[in-house]
């Protein structure tokens, strides 16, 4: 029996420190150092074991249909669900 480990990565905030580049892209999304933020994020988790079942929880708001999109196309082997924020409260 495989343990399972949700890991929940809060992502829901408008990124308005980083405007003008952040009006189109979620600042997750933004290039550093050759990978997204969100790419080195993730890269911290392969050193989980290989018998871990783990589930993604991503907390989204504005622009998550673009984080979505980006995860399907790069992480389709990843298990990821979404929950939207559809109000702020504060910064992410």
């Amino acid at each position: 029996m495989s343990k399972t480990l949700k890991i929940v990565i809060p992502m829901a905030g408008f990124g308005t420190r980083l405007r003008p580049h952040t009006w189109s892209r979620p600042k997750q999304l933004m290039s550093l150092a050759g990978k997204t933020v969100l790419e080195h994020v993730l890269d911290q988790f392969n050193s989980l074991p290989a018998d871990l079942d783990i589930e993604y929880i991503f907390i989204v708001g504005y622009l998550g249909e673009k984080i979505e999109a980006f995860m399907d196309k790069h992480y389709p082997q990843l298990k990821v669900r979404y929950v939207v924020q559809s109000e702020m409260r504060g910064q992410s």
